[in-house]
């Protein structure tokens, strides 16, 4: 029997079979392409953890936090802005990264401000490529690997419900609204 023959409530239970089995298919396929042992992490590196954890705005947030906690930059009294505590603060770090965000301080400054600083490049730090290169965080072909699975399983079920609703609009049906539900939530699950 042609599925695409069905009525409508039964063609939607076969529709959703079809989207379990294409998801769990593509959702056990990227799992065996991604899976592994969890690699070894420098974990002495705080603001590695942090990268890993939120990006550069997390990594900025640690560093805030740190450099105030070590007394280098102090909180005005109403809490809204940040300087730095000593004029030589930053000959005092280690980390070129910390020493750019002290510089960011030299004249008192909301810290919000800071977290959206386009001259703080944290890209030239190598944490999205140490990430990558241990897999905890995608890299380009992990990416494009992701995006030709969600390509195929999204041609598959959009092309399934795309030709149903043909199907159904050449034999005078035009009651098709929960299939075309059903194939976006199909979409988004994918995705």
């Amino acid at each position: 029997m042609n599925p695409l023959d069905l009525r409508g409530p039964e063609f939607l239970a076969f529709y959703l079979l079809v989207v379990g089995l294409v998801s769990g298919a593509l959702w056990a396929l990227r799992r065996s392409q991604e899976g592994g042992s969890v690699p070894r992490l420098d974990v002495s590196d705080p603001f590695l953890l942090a990268f890993l954890r939120g990006g550069n705005t997390e990594m900025v947030c640690v560093a805030l936090f740190s450099l105030v906690d070590r007394g280098l930059l102090t909180l005005s009294p109403s809490g809204a802005e940040l300087s730095l505590a000593d004029p030589q603060a930053p000959e005092k770090v280690r980390r070129p990264f910390e020493r750019a965000l002290l510089l960011q301080f030299t004249q008192p400054r909301p810290a919000a401000k800071v977290l959206n600083a386009a001259s703080l490049a944290t890209d030239d730090l190598g944490y999205q490529a140490t990430l990558e290169t241990l897999g905890l965080l995608p890299g380009p072909a992990q990416k494009a690997r992701r995006f030709l699975f969600f390509t195929l399983g999204a041609l598959a079920l959009g092309g399934l419900a795309a030709t149903k609703v043909l199907v159904a609009l050449s034999r005078g049906h035009s009651n098709v609204g929960f299939l075309l539900l059903f194939a976006v939530g199909a979409l988004i699950l994918l995705a």
